[in-house]
């Protein structure tokens, strides 16, 4: 059943009553299954088309857009909650400026819960919120999940990037907001690795490999904002679980002090690839391909089917992919998506 959580529904009530004193707009909908539009539809930019099917009871429904403006929270304005999609573990959205989210409420004239089997809605959404930092195709939907205390991504039945628009199916009422997902890279399973040059990571031995991956990227042709963002972004040691190599946040960066049990190899000259070129590789996970890889999440990227790519979501021991003709590859997308948004705008 599409469910709410009491516990936040009079704090949103009292948002909900309207800014100076107007009411928001509902629509009025009948027990059974029922379809229609707000916001004008999912022609419009914010508008959505819905179908609930099983409502327990006559209601009143609400999809309201809420294009998100920088340092705001979807959380915050609806819920005041200080659980926020910055502080999530599996989803991106873009950096320091625009999210768009969706309000989604199902109640009675009295403000009190109505109940329904499930929703399929229509979103359109504002293409601009993703120029030049991720490709739209990644883009995913995102809602909180108050029973659990974490973003969980709903489920996506089309996605059309010509028209933006996405439409998802959901037993939530809960906010919905766009991200990109955020997978952590893992480690193919090979065994422990004791005759490496580093079965455990020092910080110190991380922050020469993260100047080297910086140094790679500016060469590549990343941008300054790029760059600045990178070198913002605080990236230490942590004891991640399983086979996970690494993971990145907003603004961080995590990487597994162990190699997920294979131990890191930290390349002494890590500007020249040849040792990874011939039979007798290193032993250990190459820190430099799995730093370059959580950096490209920060800078919006997703991963690629591409298994000789830095961005595949698994990496083996002894494996350095062609770094630099992956790393012109990933930002001359980048460049092109932006470029084609810039000309529609």
């Amino acid at each position: 059943h599409l469910s709410a959580d009491a516990r936040h529904r009079p704090r949103l009530l009292l948002r909900e009553i309207g800014i100076a004193g107007r009411q928001r707009a509902q629509d009025p909908v009948s027990a059974g299954d029922v379809t229609g539009t707000f916001g004008g539809g999912s022609t419009v930019v914010g508008g959505v088309d819905y179908s609930i099917q099983g409502v327990a009871a006559a209601g009143l429904f609400r999809a309201e857009y809420q294009p998100i403006g920088p340092n705001q929270e979807m959380m915050a304005i609806v819920y005041g909650s200080n659980q926020s999609v910055q502080d999530a573990t599996n989803v991106f959205y873009p950096p320091g400026d625009y999210q768009d989210g969706w309000r989604i409420n199902l109640v009675d004239e009295s403000g009190l819960d109505v109940t329904a089997t499930s929703l399929d809605i229509t979103l359109h959404y504002d293409e601009s919120i993703i120029a030049g930092w991720a490709s739209e195709a990644d883009l995913r939907p995102f809602q909180y999940d108050t029973s659990t205390g974490s973003w969980t991504q709903a489920s996506l039945l089309g996605h059309d990037t010509s028209g933006n628009t996405m439409t998802i199916q959901t037993n939530l009422i809960a906010p919905i907001i766009l991200g990109i997902p955020n997978d952590p890279l893992h480690a193919v399973a090979s065994g422990s690795q004791v005759d490496v040059c580093h079965p455990v990571l020092s910080q110190e031995s991380l922050e020469s490999i993260v100047d080297e991956a910086i140094a790679r990227l500016a060469a590549a042709g990343a941008s300054n904002e790029q760059l600045t963002r990178l070198r913002n972004t605080e990236i230490t040691t942590s004891d991640l679980p399983g086979t996970q190599l690494g993971a990145a946040g907003r603004d961080h960066i995590a990487i597994d002090v162990d190699g997920a049990g294979n131990g890191w190899y930290v390349d002494p000259t890590p500007g020249d690839d040849g040792e990874f070129t011939g039979d007798d590789r290193p032993k250990g996970v190459d820190l430099l391909t799995t730093v370059l890889h959580e950096m490209g999440h920060v800078l919006g990227h997703g991963h690629t089917d591409d298994e000789d790519h830095f961005m595949h979501e698994t990496l083996a021991p002894g494996i350095r992919p062609d770094l630099d003709h992956s790393l012109l590859e990933l930002l001359a997308n980048a460049q092109v998506s932006e470029l084609n948004l810039s000309k529609r705008l």
